[in-house]
């Protein structure tokens, strides 16, 4: 795991008028599955930057060590950590306008890629939050036809119906990871990534066992994040979640981006 420091300049936070201080947060897989090619780094700098660079960014699809950094520099986040899949040359990152301390790291025994976690410390306010990037595994193998990934009723039906009753990859690393967090004790938890489910799952209801979705209830809860399948209804796959104890402002699903994912984006707060 690497952590790297810019600047020791901390940032305070947004108060809202009750006091309570707010971070927003937001989670975005920068790759593109369907296009074949990985998006340069500076239109998807440009995308951040015109959306509004958050607080704390979790990204999911970076390239390396390398390319984590120049996404701190360039985006005003000078905190970082990153790591990468033990069993394939991509990773995970998170991006902080705060310091960011006591990181840690988990990859999933359950895991075919060599998937797993990351998280470290924010202070909100006067409160420690721990925040986490996940990306668990994506359905294998997938089909691509003039740039979308091609499925049909039938392979549509199949995958509901597994991750719904069945078990899979994800929802035996969901359970890995929620004990992992558990051992952890954190008090406050925000939690962010590409989960490759989606709502209601098994996987989903594992971690909501313990966690709230940030977008429950919004009109954004059922829309969807993964813009590239060929098929009338677009699958929501990226969430964002938060421990009971927290509050959240507001969360929405953003209406564009430069990969085949939509961002998720929240203001949450300490109670």
């Amino acid at each position: 795991m690497i952590l790297v420091v810019f600047t020791t300049a901390g940032v305070q936070g947004e108060k809202d008028t009750s006091g309570q201080t707010f971070l927003t947060v937001m989670t975005c897989n920068i790759g593109d599955l369907a296009g074949g090619q990985r998006i340069a780094l500076e239109m998807v700098v440009d995308y951040l930057k015109e959306t509004g660079v958050p607080d704390v960014l979790f990204l999911q699809e970076v390239e390396n060590k390398k390319e984590a950094e120049c996404f701190s520099q360039k985006l005003g986040l000078p905190y970082f950590v990153f790591l990468n899949d033990s069993k394939k040359d991509i990773g995970i990152a998170i991006l902080s306008k705060r310091p960011l301390s006591n990181e840690d790291q988990i990859y999933f025994k359950a895991s075919e890629r060599g998937a797993g976690a990351i998280a470290a410390d924010v202070m909100v306010g006067q409160a420690k939050v721990l925040v986490v990037n996940v990306h668990l595994d994506s359905v294998v193998p997938v089909t691509i036809a003039q740039g979308k990934v091609a499925v049909d009723l039938p392979s549509i039906l199949k995958f509901v119906k597994t991750e719904i009753w069945g078990d899979s990859v994800r929802s035996r690393s969901a359970g890995e990871l929620i004990y992992w967090l558990g051992e952890k004790k954190a008090e406050h938890v925000i939690m962010g990534g590409d989960f490759n489910t989606v709502p209601f799952s098994k996987t989903i209801r594992i971690i909501g066992s313990v966690f709230d979705d940030a977008l429950w209830p919004t009109f954004s809860y059922f829309t969807g994040t993964y813009k590239k399948l060929d098929f009338p209804v677009s699958p929501r796959i990226d969430f964002l979640f938060f421990s009971p104890n927290l509050a959240r402002r507001d969360a929405s699903v953003l209406p564009m981006s430069q990969g085949d994912h939509l961002p998720v984006r929240a203001s949450i707060g300490v109670l």
